[in-house]
């Protein structure tokens, strides 16, 4: 019976317990700005990438 009350009483702190909820937030967040530059970076790439060789042709024919 000792038992079951020291495991209630840990679920129980570990409901309230909030300090790795911070690190969780933040890690969501980060996920979330990479995700938004990989596709801003992959919707962009081509377009840079005739801009680039465009540059380098005019270049070349200096």
């Amino acid at each position: 019976m000792i038992q079951f009350n020291e495991t209630s009483g840990l679920y129980a702190s570990f409901a309230t317990d909030e300090r790795g909820a911070t690190s969780v937030e933040y890690t969501v967040i980060i996920a979330t700005i990479a995700l938004g530059i990989i596709g801003t970076v992959d919707d962009i790439g081509p377009a840079l990438v005739v801009i680039f060789n465009n540059a380098a042709a005019l270049l070349n024919a200096v």
